[in-house]
């Protein structure tokens, strides 16, 4: 399938799963303040969960390996959740999103077994080195206030990545014999990780119905419905298209984070996310045409 071939609907709807988890994980930090990035990715998990048990109504009849391993992909989902939620407490979205494809590409690198795959490493590196509190202090000079970033949103971003890293290779297995299934069973076991967390936190506020209405929204635009684009996308174009078009996306969380919380980015900081995303891409462009796709939720 070339380019030109794939239907226009398939490549809408990867650009609206793109822009409602932008518009979802923006809007989820609205609730920081009366739940904590905590409570919003357990209500997030929880709405979304409930959306794609009864969407795909997986079956329950698996092998004990097949079990461990769905546990062990919703396990990494319900972790990359938590610690990308509370990289956003210290970072603009669009910066922690391109951090956190870090881990995407480590994968495609090494599944590549090329050693010139290793400069868009390199790449992504400097990238991160750009927004490191000590890197963008002395470029940014006076200009840097506001703007600054710290040690503790950059390494939560990079520890999502690498759990994003392990529940992509296990949701491939997943996915391959119980398809959106797969995902529906992965987020409610993230949900019994996440909600726990969340309620020993936040307690009663969780139930406060004043949230209820954001909380529903996070998990719908975060979770469900870009999940639901995706699957639709995916079937209908290859592998190479599908990842170059995902590369966008920190630039269009960027965006989302900028029009909907009035988050400004430095030009460092777009510097460094313009170099993730070409690293990103590079990568994809570098893989094989019959790669198999790693989703995200």
């Amino acid at each position: 399938m070339t380019a030109a071939s794939i239907p226009p609907l398939a490549i809408a709807a990867l650009f609206g799963s793109i822009l409602t988890i932008g518009a979802g994980n923006s809007i989820a930090q609205t609730l920081f303040s009366a739940i904590g990035p905590e409570g919003a990715v357990g209500l997030r998990n929880l709405v979304g969960a409930a959306v794609l048990l009864e969407v795909y109504r997986p079956s329950l009849r698996m092998s004990r390996r097949e079990w461990i391993t769905v546990a062990g992909y919703g396990m990494l989902l319900g972790l990359m959740n938590e610690l990308f939620y509370r990289s956003l407490l210290t970072l603009p979205i669009g910066l922690s999103v391109a951090i956190e494809f870090t881990g995407p590409l480590l994968v495609t690198v090494l599944a590549s077994r090329r050693r010139s795959e290793f400069f868009w490493v390199v790449l992504a590196a400097i990238g991160i080195a750009l927004i490191t509190p000590e890197v963008s202090d002395r470029l940014a000079g006076p200009a840097r206030s506001a703007l600054r970033l710290d040690w503790h949103g950059i390494i939560y971003a990079l520890a999502a990545g690498a759990a994003w890293a392990g529940y992509m290779l296990l949701g491939q297995r997943a996915g391959a014999s119980h398809g959106g299934g797969a995902a529906a069973l992965g987020l409610a076991m993230a949900t019994l990780i996440t909600l726990p967390i969340a309620l020993a936190r936040h307690g009663a506020a969780l139930f406060a119905p004043a949230i209820w209405p954001t909380a529903i929204a996070v998990g719908l635009l975060a979770g469900a419905i870009p999940y639901a684009l995706e699957i639709y996308a995916l079937a209908r174009m290859p592998a190479r298209n599908y990842g170059m078009l995902v590369s966008t996306e920190p630039a269009v969380s960027g965006l989302m984070g900028y029009v909907l919380l009035g988050q400004q980015l430095s030009g460092l900081q777009m510097l460094a996310i313009a170099l993730l995303i070409t690293a990103s891409a590079g990568a994809t462009l570098g893989t094989r045409r019959n790669a198999p796709v790693l989703e995200a939720v």
